[in-house]
């Protein structure tokens, strides 16, 4: 029986054709060391509607965190972190040097006041993503807005958008056009998700030219790859793949809240290409059960929710085959 692999939010489809033919050839560049990555940049700053300047690649948007981190922190500094998020902010946090503070966030509604409450002097650097990882939770316009506009310029407040071509809700905050209202801002996108590329670990963060200038000078020479260069370049060409992967995984997302919600399971309102459902006892038992029967899902008992796990997307053949799963062991 084939392993169906939910547990890590990967895009079923894959990546565009046009990445895996252009992968094809260049493989006789391996050899070489990869050319500059000016041509992604631009590509990237025309996508978006910004400067090449203003974006920073890494070897993944985990690594741009990271780089973000180290060039904000200075020793003594504070570093603001929700709890029940992406686990990296805490780590690049505290192997910056700094004195992690973990935020409550009892529902998402209330995390902006308590953030806003939570900064001090001391603080140098925050994280938001948004949509969270792993619950799915998410701020609207409204709410992000208000957040930045209470936080010091000081302040360089990340916000991590790895899952943002899924959302498609009306009010979703547009945080490109943010940028020059607060210079302090760090947007990070990666091509790990809807772009079907996490095996080549291509990210990037837009932000002012002044703190994509300060990001740049912790990299290392060579970041990516010449193949990643090349297939995230056919990547941002192929937009069509995009909107046909969105597509995807909105029905796949219906067939499964239709499933969830006919048989009475709690779960967060997704918005991404996960929901996070709990099953009513211990998450790694149901986990492990399911991994019997070759379908892996992620438990998230390491961040307080002792009896959810999260569920990637998949095709709706692999979705079936979750739903069965699910009803004979609950």
């Amino acid at each position: 029986m084939a392993v169906i692999d939910l547990s890590k939010n990967e895009n079923p489809l894959g990546p565009t054709p046009l990445a895996k033919d252009v992968i094809c050839g260049y493989l006789g560049r391996i050899g070489c060391y990869p050319d500059a990555e000016e041509g992604l940049r631009a590509d990237l700053a025309q996508l978006h509607g910004v400067k090449a300047s203003q974006v920073v690649i890494g070897n993944g948007s985990a690594e741009v965190i990271e780089l973000i981190t180290r060039s904000a922190v200075r020793p003594g500094g504070q570093a603001i972190v929700p709890d029940c998020t992406y686990g990296v902010y805490r780590g690049f946090a505290e192997r910056a040097g700094a004195t992690v503070v973990s935020v409550p966030a009892p529902d998402w509604w209330t995390y902006p006041s308590i953030i806003a409450r939570t900064v001090n002097r001391e603080t140098q650097v925050m994280f938001i993503a948004n949509p969270n990882n792993p619950t799915g939770t998410w701020l609207n316009a409204y709410q992000l807005r208000n957040l930045l506009s209470q936080i010091p310029e000081g302040v360089v407040v990340v916000v991590d958008e790895a899952y943002q071509e899924y959302v498609k809700e009306a009010d979703y905050p547009d945080t490109l056009a943010w940028l020059s209202s607060f210079p302090n801002l760090v947007i990070t996108r990666t091509f790990s998700k809807a772009y079907g590329l996490a095996g080549l670990r291509i990210g990037y963060s837009i932000s002012s030219e002044a703190i994509a200038s300060r990001v740049k000078t912790y990299r290392l020479r060579f970041p990516v790859s010449v193949l990643g260069l090349v297939a995230a370049r056919a990547a941002v060409r192929d937009q069509e793949h995009i909107r046909a992967s969105v597509a995807v995984n909105n029905a796949g997302r219906a067939q499964l809240v239709s499933f969830l919600r006919k048989a009475d399971l709690r779960f967060f309102d997704p918005v991404a290409n996960f929901v996070a459902v709990d099953v009513g006892r211990p998450a790694h038992e149901v986990a492990r059960k399911l991994a019997a029967d070759g379908i892996l899902v992620c438990p998230l008992g390491e961040h307080n929710l002792p009896s959810h796990i999260r569920i990637a997307v998949g095709l709706e053949e692999q979705n079936e085959r979750l739903i069965a799963a699910l009803q004979k062991l609950l």
